[in-house]
């Protein structure tokens, strides 16, 4: 997407739709907290249940900051509602949580303080608050509604849309209605940052910012900075100092300490050193000077630095950044080794930021890293990078073509853990899968397994190709059975399925009818955003919405409408069916009775009795058994 200055921008994590997703980059954020939820095995259950549920998570990889931003245990607490369904939860979780944008400036602002040479760009990371979410989503309804042409004074309504979904229209209304409720009651920051970079389109609240170069096969962050966070953290540094001697002075008998005490206090306190004044001791973990300092953190970030998501916490704000200047560098085919500056190198060599800059970049960058890099066998050294002939000592790490794999996916927004299954499927499960795979299609020998499977185009490894009437599957995939499936549904389109069928199923899964719409956002609730787009192609979708259904994943049955349009919707469908019944000579396929047939095995019997098993394959990919 491109504002009225010509900068680029996308949004990061999904809030409720696809079009909070950048349609240009292939990867992103999701959260983790929403994907155990959309995933999990309870449908109903009251609040405080609920609530016990979500924190026991943590156990699972939820982080604690995740919990608190997105206020779902405060949300839940104060509930009135005897019970609640996963979805009302999962949507409470995303209502709350911050969304982030990332803009490219057009022009950057600071292109002469950085090193020669190279395509220099310039990052804004944007946070939403929960009041600007609550206002996209109602932007959205309202101009879904009027592309619908819908006015409910004179029912003149898109026959089309109604018919896919009648309730549509109503339970958009109702949505509108709840959004507009929330809206004076929805958190938002209490100060803009930069406005003067911004417009409309992208809103306020800069929480950090990222500029670097592409250099060829290097990719190197000249600069990873919150300003937001910088002038927060001193702020609540100050605060939490003066909340400790506050506590000293009234245990001095004192409301004021003069300068000398102040002085000696302050230092111990800088120092974390312990030190006695007047037979009063002051000692850095003592459980009660450990209280009033948090205090005070708490309350020093306040007026122009409030606090909000990530930007109370270094490893939070630049985690997310580091890992998504990463997963940009992965997507370079060029690209093969990652770096960045030290305190000495800050703006090109002019400036540098004292010892605790070159602890940033020197000892709290690395050790993010390494939590993303140590899974996949790799770890940040200090190494040599050649920036327009001079050569200088970095931070660096080598992204080799299955690092580069395993960060180009999309990430939990608040974890350092890539999502690419490191390990292979064992015996047991691939055998299983290849079972399914023979029930399905009739045999197994179209299947082969891959111990690695990549997409020519993109060079990013896959789960599962359906390529010159066979189908690949990678062993690594993380949900192997899925892949299967979704392959398998390829093979049936192109070998099983009448001419009636696969029109019937381009039809249904046509973007804008409701089936396509539901595995959409299916594969947006459990985060795989780079599937949901691929749901533009009715083929693409019907394949995904097999997976997804015959895993139990997603429901296809569609629920009788109520209200105005039901006995219309009856009617017609029963004429709809007739009708195709007396022009095919047959009963008319449905989604459902399609997607049936090829998950029990009918469709691959009714097909062979008929003659019309597709013809053999030029290479044989017959995928044995594997034994112990």
């Amino acid at each position: 997407m491109i504002n009225s200055k010509g900068d680029r921008y996308c949004y990061l994590n999904a809030r409720h739709t696809l079009e909070t997703v950048g349609a240009t980059g292939d990867a992103g954020f999701y959260s983790k907290l929403h994907q155990l939820l959309a995933n999990g095995s309870q449908g109903k259950a009251p609040p405080k249940q609920w609530a016990s549920m979500i924190k026991a998570l943590q156990t699972k990889g939820v982080k604690r900051s995740e919990l608190e931003d997105s206020q779902i245990l405060e949300n839940l607490e104060a509930s009135q509602a005897k019970s609640l369904t996963k979805e009302e939860v999962a949507g409470l979780v995303l209502s709350g949580l911050p969304t982030v944008k990332e803009l490219e400036l057009a022009k950057p602002r600071y292109p002469g303080w950085r090193h020669p040479g190279g395509v220099y760009k310039e990052l804004l990371f944007v946070l939403n608050s929960q009041r600007d979410n609550v206002q996209d989503e109602l932007t959205e309804l309202e101009y879904r509604l009027e592309a619908m042409q819908y006015d409910a004074a004179d029912l003149a309504f898109s026959l089309e849309s109604l018919m896919d979904d009648p309730e549509l229209p109503a339970r958009m209304q109702a949505q509108m209605k709840a959004l507009r409720e929330l809206l004076p009651k929805a958190w938002d920051y209490q100060a803009s940052h930069f406005r003067d970079v911004l417009d409309g389109t992208v809103d306020k609240n800069i929480m950090a910012h990222a500029r670097f170069t592409e250099r060829g096969s290097l990719f190197f962050v000249e600069e990873i900075q919150s300003d937001w966070a910088q002038a927060g953290g001193k702020a609540s540094r100050a605060a939490a100092r003066e909340a400790v001697l506050a506590l000293l002075a009234k245990k001095l008998g004192t409301n004021c300490l003069d300068g000398s005490e102040r002085e000696l206090l302050i230092g111990a306190i800088k120092a974390r050193a312990t030190v006695e004044l007047r037979g009063v001791r002051y000692e850095p973990k003592d459980p009660e000077m450990i209280a009033a300092a948090e205090v005070g953190r708490r309350n020093g970030w306040s007026g122009r630095t409030p606090a909000a998501p990530f930007v109370t916490n270094t490893e939070e704000w630049s985690g997310l950044v580091l890992r998504r200047l990463m997963q940009r560098a992965a997507t370079i085919p060029s690209v093969n080794q990652f770096a960045w500056i030290t305190e000495s190198m800050r703006n090109g060599g002019r400036a540098g930021g004292g010892a605790s800059l070159d602890d940033f970049y020197k000892n709290i960058l690395p050790k993010l890293a390494d939590k993303l890099l140590k899974p996949l066998g790799a770890k940040v050294t200090m190494g040599q990078v050649d920036l327009n002939g001079a050569t200088h000592e970095v931070p660096q790490f080598e992204m080799t073509p299955a690092i580069k794999e395993a960060l180009r996916g999309p990430m939990p927004l608040y974890s350092l853990s890539p999502v690419w299954k490191g390990a292979r499927n064992g015996r047991a499960e691939v055998n299983r899968v290849l079972a399914e795979c023979e029930l399905m299609m009739g045999t197994a020998r179209h299947v082969k397994l891959m111990d690695a499977l990549y997409d020519i185009a993109t060079q990013r490894q896959v789960a599962g190709k359906y390529i010159n009437n066979g189908i690949l599957l990678n062993l690594h995939a993380q949900n192997l059975d899925r892949a299967a499936r979704h392959e398998a549904w390829h093979f049936a389109t192109e070998n099983m399925l009448t001419v009636e069928e696969r029109v019937t199923m381009q039809r249904e899964f046509a973007p804008h009818k409701l089936l396509a719409r539901r595995t959409q956002q299916t594969l947006i609730d459990l985060g795989e955003l780079e599937a949901a787009r691929q749901c533009a192609h009715p083929e693409e979708c019907a394949a995904h919405a097999f997976a997804l259904w015959s895993t139990g994943a997603m429901e296809i049955a569609e629920p009788a409408p109520r209200g105005l349009f039901q006995e219309v919707w009856s009617v017609l469908k029963d004429c709809g069916r007739w009708l195709a019944e007396r022009v095919m000579g047959e009963k008319a396929p449905t989604t459902e009775s399609m997607f049936e047939a090829l998950r029990s095995g009918e469709l691959a019997r009714m097909r062979q009795a008929r003659g019309h098993m597709s013809r053999e394959m030029d290479v044989d990919h017959r995928a044995q058994r594997m034994s112990a």
